[in-house]
């Protein structure tokens, strides 16, 4: 919730819920970014799908290393 209100003050509280849903569902980046674009600028929105998505990619990562030992 806190990136939310640093890109955008006026964020409804019921956003974040919105967004795990998304993520729940298995959306795309890009299914994401648009849904988002509702609440957020074009800018907004870009920064805050690349810095939610470092999360699932790193941890993504550690499990392909994990597996190749």
């Amino acid at each position: 919730m806190a990136k939310l209100h640093e890109l955008n003050k006026d964020i409804d509280d019921e956003v974040p819920d919105y967004i795990l849903l998304m993520i729940g569902n298995k959306r795309t980046r890009s299914q994401i970014r648009s849904e988002l674009g509702l609440f957020m600028t074009e800018a907004e929105t870009e920064h805050f799908c690349s810095w939610l998505f470092k999360i699932p990619d790193k941890l993504h990562e550690k499990r392909k290393k994990f597996e190749g030992l």
